[in-house]
C-alpha cells in the first residue's frame, strides 16, 4: 500500500518537475537543443526530463537552474512552509506569485494585447530600476 503511494508521488514530481523545466526554458527563450548543449546532454534527454519520462539528478537541475537563471527552490515549493533550498548565484528567491502572474501572462488573448502588456511591464520595470539608480528621494 505504501510503496505504491510513494511510486504515484515519484511520477507526480517528475512531471512536476518537468514542466517546471519546460516554464523557465520557454520563458528564457532557450531551445531543447541550446540548453541541452549548455549542460552537456541531448535535447531528446531534455525532452525526457519535460515530459517526467527521466529523473533529473540534483547536478543536472542545477546546471538548468544555473542557465537559465531561475532558483532551484521553485521546483521544491511546499504548500505548508513554502520554498526551501538555494539557487545558484545571481538568480532571485522564488516567488509563488511569479508563477502566477505567468500563467494568467500566457492567457492573455488576443497576441495584440498580451504584446502591450508586455510593453507595460517592462516600462515599469525600467522606470523602477532608474528610481533606485537615482538612490532614495529626500
Amino acid at each position: 500500500m505504501i510503496e505504491e503511494n510513494i511510486y504515484f508521488d515519484e511520477l507526480a514530481t517528475k512531471r512536476a518537475v518537468g514542466q517546471k523545466i519546460r516554464e523557465f526554458r520557454l520563458s528564457r527563450g532557450v531551445s531543447r537543443l541550446k540548453l541541452g548543449i549548455l549542460i552537456g546532454v541531448s535535447d531528446h534527454q531534455i525532452m525526457k526530463y519535460e515530459l517526467g519520462q527521466d529523473n533529473v539528478s540534483a547536478s543536472i537541475l542545477w546546471k538548468i537552474c544555473s542557465v537559465l537563471r531561475c532558483p532551484v527552490d521553485s521546483f521544491f515549493i511546499l504548500p505548508e512552509t513554502g520554498p526551501i533550498g538555494s539557487e545558484p548565484p545571481g538568480c532571485e528567491p522564488a516567488c509563488l506569485d511569479d508563477q502566477a502572474v505567468l500563467a494568467a501572462f500566457r492567457q492573455i488573448s488576443p497576441p495584440e494585447v498580451r504584446q502591450r502588456v508586455a510593453r507595460l511591464i517592462l516600462t515599469l520595470a525600467a522606470q523602477g530600476a532608474d528610481a533606485e539608480a537615482d538612490g532614495p528621494e529626500v
